[in-house]
């Protein structure tokens, strides 16, 4: 409908709407009508104060042809002045404002953009005001209350303040009993997160002369400096359900606004839901806009209706887009915490936690250590415990790399993170992925830093001491032991003994294994122990060393010249003797190995010796036929008293 061009038809405009409602002529009688306007303007909003987010919802729907957009609020001697540089009021405009249940916002864009429903939301400014003045274009009348239907017949009358060019301007002129702290206090605290979801606006100016202090206070919004301290993600939902208050409205937008700090991280703390303006706070992390239809008081969400429904199932697809943005961008680890996820509440969005976490936990939204983008229940959260001192899984390796979430979110985000589906890496699981590391990663494994070996031996440790017949059942069967000679073994394959004296080592060729120094110290040692480790003690090894020689079924012959030899040699340096054992110390020899390399016990061999009347001597030309001692022993200088009391014919005089 045209904007009126003169004065002269826009004086006319007026005068018909007041005609219409049978004001100006005969048999008038609206005193019903009358009490309902009082009703609405008095209930429609709990608070007072809504109706100046009705106004700045009208503001940004109007029409403008400048680049920036712009509101003036202005408060002072008890008049609020609101003016914005539209292009003005058309006809269907003035009409809208003097009616009840209609709006020239209904179906706004009728394919993709809706606005608001109420016809009714302007009369809110009757709960504070008497007089509302408007100017605009050509327009130039009041309402007033106090008169006969004054809240919707319009009479013509000078605007009573000067105006700026090019600006539709309204001023409401308080009611004498109305307190205006309440609404200096408002204008303070309007949030500048509505320039978000404002389609059009792009600045406020808030301007306040108190009369009570005499101070005045002025504040600017503008929309691109409230963005920067968000990022935002806009869905489109199709195929919407017919609503007869959005004739022809077959889809809409859902916008989302996640709040981030300076550095850009999230910044988590609760924010409204919107629809064009601030419903209220619902608990979330994040800002929420949308085409939700209301109830009569715009200040909550009506659940009844399919429109509604519709774009609350809609919300965790909105979710799931802006996730995949957050896994583009820096935000990849941290946002987890702006899920729906708050206190059970009866209200509108009950389901949406449920329905949203049931979408999510379907998609490949979470990190795995590979780098890859997996479905939450195919990973599992390494706790803290299973960590190395770098956070990076102990258990990690090529094969289980694609089963673990990244290391990278934060420990705090688990509760969120089990929502969705991601498990936890419990004992008995941390056990099964070690026995792939060590067996089939066996290389990796052992090539591991000896803090990283430390770091694990503390953690298996703790599990023994908490659970010892669970965890000790897999350790025992893993070659986690390193030994002095290179080889790694199983902790029960055979006795453990930790390093003896740096000259002293378990000799090869017998159970025993000499745990590697490197692995001797600390949670190592303690670990070890617990698994049967034991100190070093000659005695033992020499008593293991005689036994074996003297088990009727040792076989010399499966033993290397250098392992008979290293026998020998460690019951003389540890001091042995077969004294050790009594009265069958005859019986107790140990087994050798002659200079033609034939097996014999110490009992059955000949030692050389320049000695007078030596073997050496003797059988030097019989020599083949008398066997000596390998010249092995010798050249190592260890002729001592132990070899000789193992030879009972180590000459022709013995």
């Amino acid at each position: 409908m045209e904007i009126p061009q003169t004065r002269e038809d826009a004086q006319e405009h007026i005068a018909k709407i007041r005609t219409e409602k049978g004001l100006d002529g005969p048999n008038c009688n609206s005193s019903d009508l009358e009490a309902a306007l009082v009703i609405l303007a008095e209930q429609l909003y709990q608070k007072s104060t809504h109706f100046l987010l009705e106004l700045l919802q009208n503001v940004d729907d109007n029409t403008y042809e400048v680049s920036l957009p712009t509101v003036n609020i202005t408060y002072k001697r008890r008049a609020l002045e609101i003016a914005s540089n539209e292009v003005g009021f058309n006809k269907r405009n003035v009409e809208a404002i003097c009616r009840i249940g209609r709006s020239t916002k209904s179906g706004l864009d009728h394919t993709t953009r809706y606005i608001g429903e109420k016809g009714i939301g302007f009369k809110s400014v009757f709960k504070v005001a008497d007089i509302v003045w408007i100017q605009s274009g050509c327009y130039s009348f009041k309402l007033d209350k106090r008169q006969k239907l004054g809240m919707i017949a319009p009479i013509w009358a000078e605007y009573p303040e000067s105006t700026a060019n090019g600006f539709t301007s309204i001023i409401l002129q308080l009611s004498p009993d109305y307190d205006e702290g309440e609404l200096v206090e408002e204008i303070r605290l309007l949030d500048p997160r509505l320039l978000v979801f404002l389609r059009k606006l792009r600045q406020i100016n808030l301007s306040i002369l108190d009369d009570r202090t005499g101070k005045s206070w002025y504040m600017i919004l503008q929309n691109d400096l409230i963005c920067q301290r968000y990022t935002l993600t806009r869905f489109s939902v199709l195929h919407m359900p017919a609503e007869t208050k959005l004739a022809g409205c077959k889809q809409t937008e859902i916008l989302l606004a996640f709040p981030i700090s300076d550095v850009n991280e999230p910044k988590i703390e609760s924010q409204h839901v919107y629809a064009f303006l601030p419903i209220r706070d619902y608990g979330f992390k994040f800002l929420l806009q949308t085409d939700l239809l209301l109830i009569a008081s715009r200040e909550d969400i009506d659940a009844s209706s399919p429109w509604n429904k519709a774009l609350l199932n809609a919300v965790p697809h909105a979710l799931l887009k802006a996730i995949r943005q957050f896994n583009a961008s820096n935000l990849r680890y941290s946002w987890i915490p702006y899920l729906p996820i708050r206190p059970r509440l009866s209200d509108f969005f009950e389901q949406l936690e449920t329905i949203t976490l049931q979408l999510l936990s379907l998609q490949p939204i979470l990190e795995c250590v590979s780098g890859e983008l997996a479905v939450p229940h195919s990973m599992k959260y390494v706790p803290d415990s299973f960590r190395d001192s770098k956070g990076v899984p102990l258990t990690l390796c090529e094969t289980t790399q694609l089963g673990y979430l990244s290391h990278r979110y934060a420990s705090s985000d688990w509760p969120n993170l089990q929502r969705l589906g991601v498990g936890r890496l419990c004992m008995e699981e941390f056990l099964t992925d070690l026995q792939i590391l060590v067996c089939k990663h066996a290389m990796e494994f052992r090539q591991k830093p000896l803090d990283w070996h430390s770091w694990l031996a503390l953690v298996l440790a703790q599990m023994l001491t908490s659970n010892f017949h669970s965890a000790a059942s897999t350790l025992y069967s893993l070659p986690i032991v390193p030994l002095r000679d290179g080889q790694w073994v199983k902790p029960n394959t055979e006795t453990l003994l930790f390093p003896g004296a740096e000259n002293i080592v378990v000799p090869p060729g017998i159970e025993i294994g000499e745990i590697h120094p490197d692995a001797s110290q600390d949670s190592r040692r303690h670990l070890f122990t617990l698994l049967g480790a034991q100190p070093f003690a000659p005695s033992k090894i020499c008593d293991i060393i005689i036994k074996k020689h003297s088990n009727q079924g040792f076989r010399p012959a499966l033993l290397s010249r250098g392992d008979l030899v290293s026998h020998a040699i460690f019951l003389y340096s540890t001091g042995w003797n077969n004294l050790s054992f009594g009265d069958s110390a005859s019986t107790k020899s140990i087994w050798l190995i002659s200079e033609v390399d034939t097996y014999h016990l110490g009992s059955e061999l000949y030692i050389d010796s320049d000695m007078p009347y030596a073997a050496t001597k003797f059988f030097e030309r019989r020599r083949n036929k008398f066997p000596f001692l390998h010249k092995d022993y010798l050249n190592q200088a260890w002729r001592c008293s132990t070899l000789e009391r193992s030879m009972e014919r180590s000459s022709p005089y013995r």
